[in-house]
């Protein structure tokens, strides 16, 4: 046995001796050991902490874990906690917001900026791409914002504000920020019906969230009380510098790296959102973390030489989408090149070779896909020069309104949420509250001009996914993919693109729009989900009507009032279905074709939840049906 752990063995015991663990799920009431040093319940009673701090069973288990048997992994997030605790308490005391809330990263990511998960969230707050999206992090093949350490601490700070403007208490808070608001409004809500305690510590949640709270709790403590806890010698990396530099997109990594005579890996580990070496074209400047003592160097290398070097444009060739207006941009302005075939090269190694793709070699050379080259054979290509990136950004740059959407102003439909809102113009809650300033979704009013951003339903496009599986599952044809996207072939389609795969609405036409209004006289026994259910509305709906502040307030013989959408049309918007035996969300849009995406937003399911025999399930009525 080492002296070291013989010194941790020694700490541990007098820390077990001074600090009893109780062997219920309550905290234990020692303040003090008798011997000059605190319990640990004296520790956790702190008014240090700025977030709740509980010492039950669950979080002493926590205290064990990391302090016993993850010592060394908890020994490396604290040292690289020094890059970024104060750069992200700052930020969170800006936004008004407990800085306590630090320590999710310790527990998200252990403060590794390069952490990706199994479900790959990725980055200092783990992030998944859908969220980062309705935070305006940019998530795309040249760039992550989520892994750049000040904008995904602002985007966290805004998910947390929004979270507690929903709960109103930080534990449900921590647990919504694992497991996602619906399931923990779910829980909540089971144990209101229930008549059932609400609060964390009592819900029916997914095992990795009851470890998750109490672990930042655990967290929080040990971070604020190394000594305690005998966590000694740990070197704390230095600050991360926030000083940002803009650079022309002209200039790649290497050559700024060059230019303000910096290790490009430093360049790099600064600046990791970038995902490579060169900045997107898509701007005509990138912004970079660059540390003071390299700037001056770098200015005075820009006012000299404005000019960048011209070798690595040729490294664009292969980034470039083979889009029909990037191929047309090529033979256009690009420079024109000729290179005769050597012996044993294919299609393959020679657009490996030279930059390019095989879409564009076959195209420019009219070279059957499958018919074999000949020795000196000539081929036709076209480089990537400065007048191609300026064009294909201005172009990009459209194509990035297109997606971020069109506004317009519409008048909210009596009894419409923001939840019915959002999905129909494809986008969030949490961006109509923010460009509308609503405090809460249940300051929506009939009546009121909404502000809106209407914008075509996208996806990033997954590993391996090919035009034609995305247009069977999306129900739409490949065509429509081709042309709403501005792709030149079917197999254009690229890993982590952004793809179109609905055209944006048009607003709610008002005149088609009335509303009947109807008095029930609740039934005994009867629910709201069950009324909801019955007359095609959501239980909030019901509630906002009735001015009701439970959902399980519900008096037998009470009178509701209801409001029932009535279009020219006159169809119902969904129909109700019972699961078969063996069924999966699937089976059930293929069958009535429909996705699986609008399935689960119209009945309200995780991604994961398995089907029950006989559930009802709410299916898109499409129209001639």
């Amino acid at each position: 046995m080492t002296l070291r752990s013989l010194q941790f063995l020694i700490l541990l015991v007098i820390f077990l001796w001074g600090s009893p663990i109780p062997s219920s799920g309550e905290s234990s009431n020692q303040i003090s050991t008798g011997k000059g040093k605190p319990s640990l319940q004296a520790i956790a009673n702190q008014k240090y902490y700025d977030i709740p701090i509980k010492l039950n069973k669950r979080v002493q288990q926590m205290l064990r874990y990391y302090t016993e048997r993850k010592h060394s992994i908890l020994n490396r997030g604290l040292a690289r906690s020094g890059r970024y605790m104060d750069m992200f308490r700052r930020e969170l005391r800006a936004w008004g917001l407990p800085q306590d809330l630090v320590f999710v990263v310790a527990v998200e990511s252990n403060f590794n900026e390069r952490s990706v998960s199994v479900k790959q969230a990725v980055g200092l707050w783990q992030f998944m791409s859908t969220t980062a999206q309705q935070y305006q992090l940019r998530v795309d093949p040249w760039i992550d914002q989520r892994r750049d350490p000040l904008k995904a601490t602002r985007a966290a700070a805004q998910h947390f504000k929004y979270l507690y403007e929903i709960f109103g208490d930080w534990e449900l808070v921590l647990a919504a920020y694992n497991a996602g608001e619906g399931r923990v409004q779910r829980a909540v809500k089971r144990a209101k019906q229930q008549k059932k305690p609400a609060d964390f510590w009592s819900l029916s949640l997914p095992r990795e969230t009851r470890s998750y709270v109490p672990a930042i709790m655990a967290t929080a403590i040990i971070y604020k009380n190394l000594d305690y806890f005998g966590i000694t010698g740990v070197a704390l990396e230095p600050p991360m510098e926030q000083s940002q530099f803009q650079v022309p997109v002209d200039f790649s990594f290497q050559e700024v790296a060059q230019r303000a005579g910096m290790p490009l890996d430093e360049l790099l580990t600064y600046n990791m959102a970038y995902l490579r070496e060169m900045p997107p074209i898509d701007q005509k400047h990138y912004t970079i973390y660059l540390p003071q003592k390299y700037q001056p160097a770098l200015w005075q290398s820009l006012r000299q030489y404005g000019e960048p070097s011209s070798h690595w444009l040729q490294h664009y060739n292969s980034m470039l989408q083979d889009t029909p207006e990037n191929l047309k941009t090529l033979e256009r302005h690009g420079d024109l090149k000729y290179v005769r075939v050597q012996r044993g090269e294919n299609l393959s190694t020679i657009s490996r070779k030279y930059n390019t793709t095989i879409t564009r070699l076959l195209r420019w050379n009219r070279v059957p896909k499958n018919q074999l080259l000949q020795v000196g054979q000539r081929l036709k290509m076209y480089v990537v020069n400065r007048k191609v990136l300026e064009d294909v950004r201005e172009k990009n740059q459209n194509l990035e309104k297109r997606i971020h959407g069109t506004q317009f102003v519409i008048r909210v439909p009596k009894g419409a949420t923001l939840s019915e809102l959002a999905e129909r113009y494809h986008t969030n809650i949490k961006e109509l509250m923010t460009i509308n300033r609503l405090r809460s979704p249940m300051d929506l009013q009939a009546g009121q001009s909404l502000k809106i951003y209407a914008r075509p339903k996208t996806i990033q496009v997954p590993k391996g996914a090919t035009l034609s599986n995305l247009a069977q599952r999306y129900d739409v044809s490949v065509k429509e993919l081709m042309a709403w996207n501005n792709l030149a072939a079917p197999n254009a389609l690229q890993a982590n693109q952004t793809l179109i795969i609905a055209p944006p609405p048009a607003p709610i036409p008002q005149q088609l729009v009335q509303e009947k209004q109807v008095r029930i006289r609740v039934p005994k026994g009867a629910t709201l989900s069950e009324l909801a259910e019955r007359y095609n509305v959501t239980v909030s709906k019901l509630m906002e009507w009735n001015n009701l502040k439970r959902s399980d307030s519900l008096l037998a013989g009470q009178q509701l009032t209801v409001f029932r959408e009535i279009t020219q049309n006159n169809k119902a918007t969904h129909r109700i279905i019972q699961v078969r035996m063996g069924d999966t969300l699937w089976d059930i849009a293929r069958e009535h074709q429909t996705s699986v995406e609008q399935l689960l937003v119209l009945n309200d399911l995780e991604g994961n939840e398995p089907l029950r025999l006989n559930q009802k399930i709410k299916v898109p009525v499409r129209p001639g049906i």
